[in-house]
């Protein structure tokens, strides 16, 4: 699921993220969650 993740990431400006979670079937909360992860790891 992971490739979804990274796909929203980069297309997050387009149709926003919330239309893009309900097209890939993932919670917007794991996006979140996700995103924010890797923040941390980028900046480790």
């Amino acid at each position: 699921m992971a490739a979804g993740y990274v796909f929203i990431e980069a297309e997050r400006t387009a149709p926003g993220v919330a239309l893009l979670c309900r097209l890939l079937k993932v919670a917007r909360s794991s996006f979140s969650t996700w995103s924010a992860g890797e923040e941390t790891r980028s900046t480790r």
